[in-house]
């Protein structure tokens, strides 16, 4: 069974090894800056017993980014702070003092508002008596394995997000705990992402499925990394785009012996001697969604846009867009920034704007690329999968302002493919001897597109510094 906890829905899934679904329940919701750890912990639990049966072999987890605090019993005593939530006074402090790369080289990632780091930092000094009661940090994903099972374990691709893990060596940093105060012995034991970390407990098998059953739970991982294992992303040169309400973007490594600070993040990939090199990106697919719901009205269906975006020329007759709804991810990590409409006349529409959201991310992704390039990560293909992906226009889009061929997983449902591939793994089986993930369509680059969305992704650019600038000393 796998569990898929992303930020517009909750998934429990029943997949063979074909990579077939047997059986799925679903529960639609848009996750909170903040949200109860427990609600959503009964939720996971709802649907698991829609789908649970006998012949389920192993669980493993997925989830959005999000941090539960502990206590010793393994109850939550912080709400689930999501991806979304920053703590701007710890970081700003932490930034004037250290500056924002002094740690890259070891955490592979430049210091950011939203690491765990910096909420445990900042409970510590604000909510003294919640600190205190504080066993452990736990990401979500982590607090629901330890309630199927009792064990508390942390993977190492997870851990990385914290900003306290060294990515060289494969542990717990001690300067970084050192900087921020912080004990080891607030995170749990350092699982590989498909190792077993325990057996659902007897009672919660009584509960959900009627019966005592021997069912082992893989430690699992963060939703877009284990997305990009579904989508087939193991081969230095591939990228993987996941496509949802927020986007992903990750480029396979054999190393990360050039990683250098630029505004993407390293991690360890969930299998083991490999490294993605990008990292979680805006919220495309949710700018979208606000986009149609509470500026359209949802009078126009997105294949009406999309048929009439076809229309308009690169760069959406003048219309700029930053959808920037949470704040900005990689590759600009701003979160001071929020969503912003530039050259808008009376002559534009919804579609203007719509098109422009498509090409702030072809943008974005363009610019993840050069980066990696610039530490002689290679990008060759592009793999984009989730329900952006069926989107034929957002596809050429991308193809035109990258210059590099678009692929389409014949098989979207990346996530829970991953969450199947690390139970596959869990059980014994090597990484050849996963099953093949076929694409379904291709878009190559057109080269006058890309030539004029050249000039027009230098200039989304130079706009971008200036905004950074006004939203950071006006706004």
């Amino acid at each position: 069974m796998i569990v898929d906890i992303g930020t517009s829905s909750v998934r429990a899934a029943v997949l063979g090894t074909d990579m077939q679904i047997r059986d799925m329940a679903v529960e639609k919701r848009n996750a909170d800056v903040c949200f109860d750890a427990d609600e959503e912990w009964n939720r996971v639990r709802r649907l698991m017993k829609k789908v649970i049966h006998r012949g389920i072999k192993s669980v493993a987890v997925s989830s959005l980014l999000g941090w539960v605090g502990t206590d010793k019993d393994g109850r939550a005593v912080t709400p689930c702070y999501s991806y979304m939530h920053q703590e701007k006074e710890a970081y700003d402090e932490f930034v004037e003092r250290y500056g924002k790369d002094r740690f890259y080289s070891i955490s592979g990632r430049a210091a950011d508002a939203e690491w765990a780091a910096f909420k445990l930092f900042a409970m510590k000094e604000k909510e003294p008596e919640m600190y205190s009661r504080t066993d452990k940090l736990l990401s979500f994903k982590d607090y629901i394995n330890l309630k199927l099972t009792g064990v508390a374990a942390m993977d190492h691709t997870t851990a990385a997000y914290t900003y306290l893990y060294d990515i060289k060596e494969g542990r717990w940093s001690s300067e970084m705990l050192g900087t921020f105060g912080i004990t080891e012995s607030f995170f749990p034991k350092l699982r590989k992402p498909f190792e077993k970390i325990g057996y659902m407990k007897e009672e919660l098998c009584e509960e959900l499925a009627g019966s005592v059953m021997h069912i082992p739970v893989i430690a699992g991982s963060t939703d877009g990394s284990t997305a990009v294992l579904g989508a087939g992303g193991l081969e230095c040169g591939m990228s993987v785009n996941v496509m949802g309400t927020t986007g992903v973007f990750f480029s396979v490594s054999d190393s990360v012996e050039n990683i250098s600070s630029c505004g993407l993040i390293a991690n360890p990939h969930v299998i083991p001697g490999k490294w993605l090199v990008g990292g979680p990106m805006g919220m495309f697919g949710g700018t979208i969604g606000w986009l149609t719901e509470s500026i359209g009205g949802r009078q126009f269906s997105l294949g009406d846009l999309t048929e009439r975006a076809k229309e308009i020329r690169p760069g959406s007759d003048g219309v700029i867009v930053y959808p920037c709804l949470a704040g900005e991810r990689a590759p600009f990590w701003n979160p001071e920034m929020t969503g912003t409409i530039l050259g808008l006349k009376n002559k534009h529409g919804l579609v203007h704007v719509f098109r422009g959201i498509m090409e702030a991310e072809g943008y974005g992704v363009k610019n993840m690329i050069e980066k990696a390039a610039g530490m002689k990560i290679p990008c060759y293909t592009i793999r984009v999968i989730g329900g952006g992906a069926k989107n034929e226009l957002w596809m050429q889009i991308k193809a035109d302002i990258t210059g590099v061929p678009i692929a389409r997983g014949e098989d979207t449902e990346a996530t829970l493919n991953g969450g199947l591939f690390l139970c596959m793994l869990g059980e014994g089986k090597e990484v050849r001897n996963l099953p093949a993930i076929m694409e379904s369509d291709r878009a190559y680059p057109d080269v006058k597109h890309t030539e004029e969305y050249e000039w027009l992704y230098k200039k989304y650019i130079r706009i971008h510094e200036q905004l950074e600038k006004i939203y950071k000393n006006v706004l």
